[in-house]
């Protein structure tokens, strides 16, 4: 390809752009806000999708998040596009408070003594476990044998438990918020578009 970088990205290099952006987290999360409003769609279905990507991020299901939000997004209708942007809030800098938060959420609920036995080491190991369940479910496709691996766990089970009313709460957040701005941002376009086609006509 003509003009084409010589300088071939490491794998390194993208795994780094991804935990701290070049342009800064500030940046980052405006242009992906102005990516979100200028989604084609209507205000509730970008909306939707979006608050639905966040909702997802929410769980412990590292892994499957992308491929979960798009599934929630085409079966609510929702943007898809949307969801794969909410998703991001799903990052290594932001899974430890939300495993911390879905972990207490979850003791809340189900009286637990396993805080005690909480390690790195041991949140590691299941979060290991976890992934080797979800590629299961993903190749195999048996969903009986991977609940009865869940169960043999200790703490991604409350976690999950947890995760239910989080992903809920932010979902719901989420939805409000950027369906606003959304319409907000259409509406301040269409005005735009109308007052320029009047300067045209005139």
């Amino acid at each position: 390809m003509l003009f084409k970088s010589r300088y071939k990205e490491t794998f390194l290099n993208k795994i780094n752009k991804y935990m701290w952006p070049k342009s800064g987290w500030k940046r980052a999360g405006r242009y992906l806000s102005l990516r979100v409003k200028r989604l084609p769609g209507s205000p509730h279905s970008i909306a939707l999708g979006f608050s639905l990507g966040t909702a997802v991020a929410m769980t412990p299901l590292y892994g499957a998040h992308f491929l979960l939000g798009i599934f929630f997004a085409w079966l609510l209708g929702g943007s898809i596009a949307a969801s794969v942007i909410g998703n991001l809030i799903g990052n290594p800098w932001t899974y430890p408070f939300v495993c911390l938060i879905s972990f207490k959420v979850g003791t809340f609920f189900v009286s637990s003594n396993i805080s005690d036995l909480v390690t790195i080491a041991s949140i590691s190991n299941e979060l290991s476990s976890l992934g080797q369940i979800i590629v299961s479910i993903i190749i195999d496709g048996n969903f009986y044998k991977a609940w009865g691996s869940l169960t043999n766990l200790d703490l991604i089970p409350l976690m999950i438990i947890g995760s239910i009313p989080v992903s809920l709460i932010v979902g719901l957040i989420s939805y409000c918020l950027s369906r606003k701005l959304i319409s907000d941002y259409q509406n301040r376009r269409k005005i735009k578009i109308a007052n320029k086609s009047r300067k045209n006509g005139d």
